[in-house]
């Protein structure tokens, strides 16, 4: 087989152009290299900030667990000391509850609510009034914030003692936890189930600011909840003692500590509706945003 003959001024061109094919040849590796390396880098560097991401939120979320658990310490106490108990006075009560509203700075009340039967309102409406010298009864919070009477019902929950960090807590006693739909529904699953459960967009009487709150619920039986079945539970519940949180500054002592680095915080509440879900956002930049309680 032979090989075509070129005319000697392509000969020419070939040879000439050789150098110069090398030298775009290399370009076009360089190139390739160049792309290959930034995209290496680019990849590498978004792991390297996802790992930083992961790590920072973790490290918050650690913080707030902890935060959490120390806040709620209380309400373990103040079990034991119930279960521990045939009867707790209102001045033991007080006396007990007054040594951690001095120490934790984001709780807002803690709470003892009987499991009161719809023909028992009246004795314990006259109970009341008798240990506090003036007229107690069931209430529930208007559209306004005031409490107005309770409806009657089958059965209530009304806060009965209650000590405050913020002062008086004499505007909330009376105040009926099964009023509220998202505190009732976790009352019910606490009383049923035997364990703590909570609910958040929790409005009270006379709350004077928007800050969103935590209500945490320990249900209280007469007997031992763990040998009882659900229909026992429910039949031997007593109560229920409560803490509310100002879940802010949960959030806030938790992180103040912590660098930012551009991270915002997202508090989420799943069980809420898609237009209440997000309970609080906490920006890198340190504004603070809540979403409201809705109301009645």
């Amino acid at each position: 087989m032979t090989r075509p003959n070129l005319p000697p001024d392509a000969k020419g061109w070939l040879a000439r152009s050789r150098p110069y094919w090398f030298a775009i040849l290399v370009g076009i590796v360089s190139m390739g290299l160049t792309v290959g390396a930034w995209r290496w880098l680019s990849a590498e560097q978004g792991r390297s900030i996802e790992t930083e991401f992961t790590l920072e939120a973790e490290q918050r979320a650690e913080g707030i667990k902890r935060q959490f658990s120390s806040e709620t310490s209380v309400i373990k106490a103040l079990l034991g000391y119930y279960l521990g108990s045939d009867a707790v006075s209102r001045s033991e009560f007080d006396a007990f509850t007054r040594v951690y509203l001095t120490g934790l700075s984001s709780l807002d009340t803690v709470q003892w609510v009987p499991h009161v039967s719809g023909v028992e309102r009246r004795a314990w409406e006259t109970r009341g009034a008798t240990e506090l010298g003036k007229d107690f009864r069931f209430t529930r919070v208007d559209r306004h914030d005031a409490a107005v009477p309770a409806p009657p019902g089958s059965d209530y929950f009304p806060i009965f003692y209650a000590q405050s960090s913020l002062g008086d807590a004499g505007g909330i006693l009376g105040f009926d936890w099964g009023s509220d739909p998202f505190a009732r529904s976790a009352l019910l699953a606490a009383r049923d189930s035997g364990e703590i459960n909570a609910a958040a967009h929790v409005r009270l009487p006379l709350m004077m600011d928007d800050d969103p709150r935590i209500a945490v619920f320990a249900p209280v039986y007469d007997g031992n909840a763990d040998a009882m079945t659900v229909d026992q539970r429910r039949t031997h519940l007593k109560g229920f003692v409560v803490v509310v949180l100002r879940i802010g500054d949960v959030i806030q002592n938790a992180i103040d500590l912590m660098p930012r680095k551009g991270v915002d915080l997202y508090l989420l509440d799943s069980a809420a509706p898609p237009s209440q879900r997000v309970l609080l956002s906490v920006l890198a930049s340190g504004e603070r945003t809540r979403s409201a309680a809705p109301r009645p």
